[in-house]
């Protein structure tokens, strides 16, 4: 049974608050920070950790990341801190097939770069029936989730960490707390097509006054494995078909596999689950100007107060940022010119 869940008191750090469409309401410096909240569990116990300051070490048997050659600067920022702060026994990077050259050419040697088709054998079929009646070109877009899906039903680890490939991690954060509790970040970004995907798939209410769509998601992959045999079992047929089935093809973002997965684990694992009150940066694009300007100094700003940083492609940089930066474009493409004319 889930807790009860609700906002406290917010402190006076400046935040700003931006769902993923790009709307913002600003208060203060341009940050963003998920608001606290009180989590407990049915014994009255907070489920709410705090643990700067005695941070524990990672204990990952995998870190499984999914990216696009849209977020190949961001990728190639990621992939170094992931290693410098995240500890793994492996990890991987699951990209297009076409796109291998690219990120071999950019992600350092621990990390494997892999052909996302190798996690898809099951789900391409399921997914492009699925999407026929609607946009193409939000088909890359399922195709991570699923092969994320994919990835940790085959996983053979105790502990693994999903991560997003358009996320900077600033500074070491634990995936478990120190009573051995899988630790989430958590956002306040709750969408509608979201939770009713997951209530036609599992019957289950989502996670109250929170979303599980933050970016990364640690899991077990046995977890994961429970929660697609239980898929199969409502829906009568394999997990990629009955989730391919639940979504609408018309929606921008109409399944979200951590909010999936997140809300089977606290119906089915709460007690073996903690929520991370340390803050993280969603709009790095609108509060930075760009990933370009994320270099060692900014980095170690953020650090000082964020876990992560997300780059995605909906947050823009502000009105002022953007004159600058194609300033800066037509001043770059007017040198070219030039040059080529002296040659």
């Amino acid at each position: 049974m889930l807790g009860r869940a609700g906002n406290a008191a917010v402190g006076p750090i400046p935040r700003v608050y931006s769902d993923r469409a790009g709307r913002s309401s600003r208060a203060g410096a341009s940050a963003y920070r998920s608001p606290p909240f009180r989590c407990t569990n049915a014994a009255g116990e907070s489920l709410v950790v705090r643990l700067r300051g005695r941070v524990m070490p990672a204990t990952l048997g995998l870190l499984f990341s999914t990216c696009s050659p849209k977020h190949a600067a961001v990728w190639q920022l990621a992939s170094r801190n992931l290693v410098r702060h995240l500890a793994a026994t492996h990890y991987v990077v699951a990209v297009p097939d076409e796109a291998i050259p690219l990120f071999r050419s950019i992600t350092p040697k621990p990390i494997e770069i892999v052909p996302e088709s190798r996690y898809l054998g099951r789900s391409a079929p399921a997914l492009e029936a699925a999407m026929a009646a609607g946009d193409p070109l939000r088909l890359p877009f399922y195709r991570q989730q699923f092969a994320k899906l994919e990835a940790m039903a085959a996983a053979d680890v105790g502990t693994a960490l999903l991560w997003d490939g358009d996320t900077v991690p600033l500074r070491p954060f634990p995936v478990e707390d120190d009573r051995g509790r899988l630790l989430f970040h958590l956002s306040d970004d709750r969408q509608p097509d979201h939770a009713d995907a997951v209530r036609r798939l599992l019957g289950l209410d989502p996670f109250v006054g929170r979303s599980f769509a933050a970016q990364c998601l640690p899991v077990r992959p046995a977890w994961v494995r429970e929660c697609l045999a239980v898929i199969e079992d409502r829906h009568r047929r394999p997990w990629p078909e009955a989730i391919a089935g639940t979504i609408d093809p018309t929606a921008r973002s109409g399944f979200s596999e951590y909010e999936l997965l997140g809300t089977f684990f606290s119906h089915r694992h709460l007690e073996a689950m903690a929520f991370s009150a340390s803050p993280w940066l969603l709009t790095g694009t609108s509060t930075l100007g760009g990933i370009e300007r994320l270099d060692a100094a900014a980095e170690r700003r953020l650090a000082a107060e964020y876990d992560y940083v997300a780059f995605e492609l909906w947050d823009t940089p502000p009105r002022g940022w953007r004159r600058a930066l194609g300033a800066a474009a037509r001043l770059g493409s007017n040198l070219r010119r030039r040059l080529r004319r002296r040659e």
